[in-house]
């Protein structure tokens, strides 16, 4: 088995501030497609997640985990 990103963190920090994907563009310029991936679970850029990082203040660990991919998707 493989480990994948997992943005579960990512999206339990949003909810925890109240924050949507409306706030995240708004504040970071990210566009809908990434944040989109975010909230999909897509591969995104290590510099998309210190964007993401930088807007929440926290660290990339914060918002990824590797999890275990076993239906073999990426």
């Amino acid at each position: 088995m493989s480990l994948i990103p997992s943005y579960r963190p990512f999206r339990v920090r949003m909810a925890e501030r109240n924050l949507d994907r409306q706030d995240l563009e708004e504040n970071t310029g990210l566009n809908r497609n990434t944040i989109g991936r975010l909230y999909n679970d897509k591969s995104v850029s290590i510099d998309t997640l210190a964007v993401v990082c930088h807007f929440l203040d926290c660290r990339i660990e914060d918002v990824v985990e590797f999890v275990e991919d076993s239906a073999g998707n990426r």
